[in-house]
């Protein structure tokens, strides 16, 4: 069975990284339309880090959870809280990169509306397959296997801090 929440239930982390979500969206905004899909050598674009971000959420909400039907009696237990808190804590205090899956590659071309509209689609689609167990396996994340709502929400908005922190400055 499916939760319902509302803004005063919402997961902390889901309050995070809707902040963090809207401070991505202004900061893409506030460039010049002509820088936001300048690459720095070796990084995505402004515009390709969010496409990314998106790419994120449609995949937790669509793909990741499907792949989970596939297997029977998934846990997210102690690995997983293991590993996804490494995880977090990696990609939302420190500098170091973290590599991603060919499936959250950002492909370029997609304007700043079309990025929001499928954001905000995407992050709607998320919320409303929010289980009401949040310690219940969620989906099957690519690399680290089973985690459950609240693990890979920790992993979201670590995942928004560290794009934030390395938000591409184009070579002028």
């Amino acid at each position: 069975m499916k939760a319902t929440h509302s803004n005063a239930a919402r997961p902390e982390w889901l309050a995070q990284a809707t902040a963090l979500k809207q401070v991505t969206l202004e900061r893409l905004a506030a460039m010049p339309s002509s820088a936001r899909e300048v690459a720095p050598s070796g990084s995505w674009s402004a515009a390709g880090v969010v496409e990314h971000l998106v790419l994120v959420e449609e995949c937790v909400a669509g793909p990741w959870q499907e792949r989970l039907k596939a297997v029977p009696n998934a846990k997210a237990g102690v690995k997983s809280e293991i590993t996804s808190r490494m995880v977090s804590f990696v990609m939302g205090r420190t500098g170091a990169r973290v590599p991603t899956v060919a499936e959250l590659e950002p492909v370029g071309g997609i304007g700043i509306e079309a990025l929001e509209i499928r954001w905000t689609a995407a992050r709607k689609r998320l919320i409303e397959s929010l289980p009401e167990d949040n310690h219940a396996a969620w989906i099957l994340h690519p690399a680290l296997g089973p985690l459950s709502s609240l693990q890979m929400g920790r992993i979201m908005s670590s995942h928004l801090k560290h794009h934030l922190r390395h938000w591409p400055k184009p070579v002028n």
